[in-house]
């Protein structure tokens, strides 16, 4: 049976090939309905611009770069091998009576029902019809001009899913691509303009964006972008050091003021720049002096966990005889909560102070 199919596929094949030109003006003059014609509506009369057009094409992210993938599409060439010719009789008696689906849709002229007879049909209207390959064109607006990316040629198709298809990876650069089909006369036809995704960097927050002047700091950013991604820092003077590359800077804040810095994040995809105010203040410092008229003299500080500040020395203005042992607690904001005094008729005098992990506070001296 099967001989006998491609037998007869064959010889009309032939006879559409021999009357080519009669037989399509017979049917442009006949009384039949479009419905009734519709095995040529892949048929030659529909010019290359759109016969031959890249099917199913689309641009996606991929790497540094995109991804640009399409179908194959020229109507008659069954053996998907660039050329429509009678050895596409073939494919057609091999899939003949199929249910269409994924694996045999290009066999099938108007994608629907089962493969048949009529399919022979298209191999005679488009006979010779060829493909040679594709080009990827890009351009920076879309009416162009256009410039060349890559050339693809038909052996790099992958038939695994049944249509011929193809992918190519090409480097950012340009806003919109497009498909173009390639014949022995030339390009033949173009797919409509794909418009490039975009993932270059983006910087929602830099992190702090205030301290206090001359202490050390660590910068970070939270942004996003297709990796690698390069970090440039510039602090507007407001840090030491100025610049990094880093992408978490450790960094010394310079004096009180307010530094216009920036952010800048690069990729593949070009660069973006994130402006943000650095604001240096001095901290509530407080100078507080403590004695009399006569010697008075500081020798050692210590803190509690508190934050409490304690002042060890000696104080003549305010001693029992020569010279007593001084001690100050100051609270962290400069409130002096108690000063005390120790001494007799002589010298006394203390030399260090420590907070003790038990409690209170240990002195010594001399006296």
């Amino acid at each position: 049976m099967r001989q006998a199919i491609t037998a007869f596929a064959v010889a009309a094949l032939l006879f559409a090939a021999t009357c080519g030109g009669h037989t399509r003006n017979a049917a442009r003059t006949s009384g039949l309905t479009p419905e009734a014609t519709s095995p040529t509506k892949t048929a030659s009369i529909i010019p290359a611009d759109e016969r031959l057009v890249a099917r199913d094409a689309g641009i996606a992210l991929s790497g540094g770069g995109y991804t640009l993938t399409w179908k194959y599409e020229n109507p008659g060439d069954y053996g998907q091998d660039g050329k429509a010719g009678v050895e596409d009789v073939t494919p057609i008696a091999q899939h003949f009576g199929e249910a269409v689906s994924p694996e045999n849709e290009w066999i099938k002229v108007n994608g629907t029902g089962v493969i048949g007879v009529s399919e022979i049909t298209p191999i005679a209207m488009n006979w010779a019809s060829e493909v040679t390959g594709y080009r990827i064109d890009g351009a920076d607006a879309a009416e162009g001009p256009w410039n060349e990316m890559a050339q693809i040629t038909l052996e790099k198709g992958d038939t695994a899913n049944g249509r011929l298809a193809f992918s190519d990876e090409i480097a950012p650069g340009n806003t919109y691509y497009r498909i173009v089909t390639l014949t022995p006369e030339g390009d033949a036809a173009f797919t409509d303009n794909l418009i490039a995704p975009s993932n270059e960097p983006v910087i929602y927050g830099v992190s702090p964006m205030s301290g206090y002047q001359h202490e050390e700091y660590t910068f970070t950013a939270t942004a996003s972008g297709q990796e690698p991604l390069t970090y440039a820092w510039d602090f507007g003077g407001g840090a030491s050091p100025n610049t990094s590359s880093a992408i978490s800077p450790n960094v010394t804040l310079s004096d009180a003021g307010d530094y216009s810095a920036t952010l800048t994040i690069s990729n593949s995809y070009g660069p973006t720049t994130f402006p943000f105010t650095l604001s240096v203040t001095a901290r509530d410092m407080w100078s507080h002096t403590w004695g009399g008229s006569l010697s008075d003299e500081a020798v050692d500080i210590c803190t509690d966990g508190e934050g409490n500040i304690y002042v060890v020395g000696k104080t003549q203005s305010f001693s029992a005889g020569d010279e007593d042992t001084l001690i100050l607690k100051y609270a962290s904001d400069g409130t002096l909560l108690w000063a005390r005094t120790w001494g007799g008729q002589g010298y006394d005098s203390a030399v260090g102070i420590a907070v003790l992990s038990i409690g209170g506070i240990a002195v010594g001296g001399r006296t």
